[in-house]
């Protein structure tokens, strides 16, 4: 998602600089506004756990340009095991998403792999998070450092 906005990151230096910088909470769980630092803003966070995924909204924010993390079970219709995975196109049956646990290449896939057999993609997303993009990397206050471009700069 950074990268289409012309951040230059990369997954491994973007885990690294969040692990340096108070990025996660208990081990590995995402603290949605550390992207600021990298001139990323969280608009909405949407829980779709005990109602259908909001696909009209989430469609509209695709399509100014917002970028898209949607929450899915990676074992469809069975015990809730929690992905994230970001969403480039949706419909009510389909969806086109960049899948981090994909082998290199194969990153582009349906979100259909994560749908139970009587599920649609409304039912498939129990949360999603709408971010845009400012161009505005957030100063750290206690360094004086910005995050941008996935290095460290003193200003």
């Amino acid at each position: 998602m950074l990268a289409s906005w012309g951040v230059d990151i990369d997954p491994k230096r973007l885990n690294a600089y969040l692990r340096d910088h108070s990025g996660y909470v208990n081990g590995n769980l995402l603290v949605w506004s550390a992207l600021e630092a990298f001139g990323v803003k969280l608009e909405r966070y949407i829980s779709c756990v005990t109602t259908p995924a909001p696909i009209a909204e989430l469609s509209t924010k695709l399509g100014q340009g917002h970028g898209v993390i949607v929450l899915v079970n990676a074992t469809p219709g069975g015990k809730m095991n929690g992905h994230w995975v970001r969403l480039l196109t949706l419909a009510d049956k389909s969806a086109c998403i960049v899948d981090p646990w994909q082998l290199p290449g194969c990153e582009f896939t349906g979100i259909d792999r994560y749908l139970a057999k009587s599920w649609d993609t409304a039912r498939g997303i129990f949360a999603a998070a709408v971010y845009s993009y400012t161009g505005i990397a957030r100063r750290d206050e206690c360094t004086g450092e910005h995050a941008i471009g996935g290095t460290r700069i003193t200003t």
